[in-house]
This record gives C-alpha cells, structure tokens and sequence, in this order.
C-alpha cells in the first residue's frame, strides 16, 4: 500500500504545472521567461554602471585628499616665513668685539708654504718612485752592490762637440787599461784573456771593449779582439767586418792568419763573428773553445773577448771558467738587482776575478774619483779657444786612435 502511496503522489506531482503557478501552455511559460531573463540582464548593466560612478567619485576624492594635503603644507610655510619676516631673517648670536691692535695678512705665508709644500711632495714622489725601481744613478751605488769586488774605473758620458769629455773618456780608458794589468793573474802560459759583458744588453760593453783593445795595442801590447757575441755580433758590425771569416770557421777548423783581420791601430787584430750559423751554438763544446783560447793566446799579449749578457747568454758560461778574468759593465740606469744578479753569476763561473766598470757616468762621479783632480788641472791649462770640437760621438776606438796626421793624434796620451 505504502508503494502505490508513493506512485501515485509523483504522478500528481508530474501532472503539477512548472513555475509555481505558471501557466501549463509552455509558449506563455517561455515568454514569461523571456521577460524575467531580460529584466535581470537590464538590472545587471545598471549595477555595473552605479560601480563605474561609485570607483570614479573615490577618485576623485583621492586627488582631492591630495591637493588638500599639499595646500595645507603650503599654508604652514607661508605661516613660518610670516613669523620669521615677523621677527627678521638674520639674528645676531654674538656682538663682535672692538679689535685693540691691527690684524696681520696671512695670505703671502700661507701661499708660500703650500708651494713649498707641494714642491716638496714632488720631489719625495719622484725619490721614492727610484728607490722602489732600483736603478744606479751613481758610481757609488755600483761600488755599494758588493763591497768585495773592485771596481776598477768609471768612464764619463762622451758629448758631442766638448772636446773635455773626450779627453776625459780617454783618460778613464787608460786607467782602467792600467789597472787590468795591475790587476791580473795568469791561469796559463802566453796571453791574458779578459771577458767583456754585462748584465742586460745596451750597457755599452762592446764599444768599451774595443776601446779597452786599442788602449792596449796603442800601449805595445800584441791586442786580439774577439766577437763572441753569437747573437748580437755587435763588434763584427761596429768594425764593418761583416761577411769576413773569422770565429764561426776557427771554431770549426784552425785559426789561421787570414781569419785575424788587421785594424787602422798598430797591433791590433779582430776575431769577428764570421759568416752566420744558425747552428753554431749547437755544436759548441768547452774543448773546441779552450783550444782557441790557447791559440789566441800564443798569437797575442791580450786577447779581449766581447760576449752576450751575461744573465741569458750560452757562450758566457763556457768562455768565462776559461778566461783570467771577467770585467762586468754596467751603466748610469740599469737595475741594481740584475747587477747583483750577474755580480753573482760571473764570481760562479770565474774563480780568476771578476772586476766592475761604471759606465756614462755624469760629472759627480767623476769629482768623487781620485784620479779626476789631475786630469781636471791638465784640462784647465788648455786653452778654450784652440779646442776643436769632436767629430765622432760613438766611436771610442777612433777616440784613442785618430787617423794618422790629426791634431788628435799629436795631442793623445800616451801610455
């Protein structure tokens, strides 16, 4: 009974018309609908529209609250500069006092002191910047880089045109010439052998080196000059040998007459370089070199031999342990700590000695040597106005050995 309860009352209810009292004819139920869906949409678009106002006035309201905030700050600075014109702009802290005596002007010392004191700074930055770099300027710096080892001369920077300087590079070319002898000690019978070099290249060894040769051969001594300088070959062009045979084909074969070339000074010989090969440096070995040595030293006196720097050059380690001594340039600029460097070097490879040349020194090494003083009164007593200007700058071989009938070579010394 229960169940046919149920079915019955879902069939009235299906019976039942939609819409709670609509019509039951489904045209007026949908116009009906058609009316309520349009009046919503209306409804819709006119709350869209009251919210469009409604965030539009706030803004509005915002801009306003703004400007009111600034016409308010702008109100209270015309307040304040009101009262300050009120009560007047400047106020007196504190009456100045009657002075009771005049003041001084202390412009002129203070601008003297700071160009004193800027000078100052100056000259401190550039003291500092050569101590940091560690080059020599003086003779005696060079002698303080090692107090044992001599230093046997310094040879003033030649002028062009101050015949004085000329002469004075001369007189320091004949003195160290004197103490070389002095100075050495024979490691086997015949000549004496004497290496040239230095710890960078540029220091002028070779052109001392050849003047060192002519100083000896003006002096009578049977003088060999030697380019060992396997790279550089600095001698070999300074004496316009180049393509001559020389120490290439001695090293190779015999040293012969024809490979020892005659120079425009009596008793003296050049050993240039010889004709180029790459491969010389390869081949050499330290029997090939002490045979040469000893054939150089039966032909000559002295036998003077210009080799590459001695920090980075191959021949200087096997020629030096041959050599009865080692003569290291250096000149006015170069770093303390390469000399010091090759100062160590050389005593490594020479047991014989090592000796020191300072090089284009200026004038205040040379009122601090011993032997200026009398060269100075030998100078002074010439007259200004018969001296004639020099005529070659870089050449100190032509300096000792002028061509034959100059004034030159009436008025060289002798040693």
């Amino acid at each position: 009974d229960s169940r046919l309860d149920d079915a019955r009352r879902a069939r009235a209810e299906q019976k039942q018309p939609l819409g709670g009292g609509l019509a039951a004819d489904p045209r007026e139920t949908w116009k009906r609908l058609t009316t309520i869906r349009d009046q919503a949409a209306r409804d819709v678009l006119k709350l869209s529209r009251t919210r469009m106002e409604v965030k539009s006035l706030r803004d509005i309201e915002t801009a306003i609250e703004a400007r009111l905030a600034e016409t308010n700050k702008e109100i209270e600075i015309r307040r304040v500069e009101n009262e300050q014109i009120k009560d007047g702009r400047v106020r007196i802290q504190q009456r100045a006092a009657t002075p009771i005596e005049p003041t001084k002007d202390r412009r002129i010392p203070l601008a003297a002191a700071g160009f004193f004191g800027g000078a100052g700074l100056v000259i401190g930055i550039f003291v500092l910047m050569s101590l940091v770099q560690g080059q020599l300027r003086y003779a005696d710096e060079l002698e303080a880089t090692d107090r044992m080892l001599p230093l046997l001369g310094v040879i003033p920077e030649a002028r062009a045109g101050d015949p004085e300087s000329v002469e004075s590079v001369t007189f320091a070319l004949h003195n160290i010439r004197n103490s070389l002898l002095l100075y050495r000690k024979p490691t086997r019978p015949g000549g004496t052998v004497y290496l040239v070099t230095s710890a960078v290249k540029g220091e002028g060894k070779t052109t001392f080196g050849i003047a060192l040769g002519a100083s000896f051969a003006q002096a009578g001594y049977r003088t060999t000059l030697v380019d060992f300088d396997l790279i550089g070959r600095g001698m070999t062009r300074e004496l316009a040998l180049d393509g001559r045979p020389g120490l290439a084909e001695a090293l190779s074969g015999t040293l012969t007459s024809e490979r020892l070339h005659p120079s425009y000074v009596d008793g003296l010989t050049v050993l240039p370089a010889g004709l180029q090969d790459d491969d010389l440096d390869h081949r050499l070995t330290a029997e090939d070199i002490r045979t040469l040595i000893d054939e150089l030293r039966q032909r000559a006196d002295i036998v003077v031999i210009d080799t590459g720097p001695l920090l980075g050059s191959l021949e200087v380690g096997l020629l030096a342990p041959m050599c009865d001594a080692v003569v290291l340039v250096a000149s006015r600029g170069t770093s303390s700590r390469l000399v010091n460097a090759a100062v160590a070097r050389a005593r490594q490879l020479c047991s014989n000695g090592v000796a020191l040349i300072f090089n284009r020194a200026r004038r205040l090494d040379l009122t601090t040597s011993a032997s200026y003083s009398s060269f100075r009164s030998q100078a002074q007593d010439i007259d200004p106005s018969k001296r004639t200007p020099g005529t070659d700058r870089g050449r100190l071989l032509r300096i000792l050995s002028p061509q034959p009938g100059s004034k030159q070579e009436q008025d060289a010394p002798r040693s």
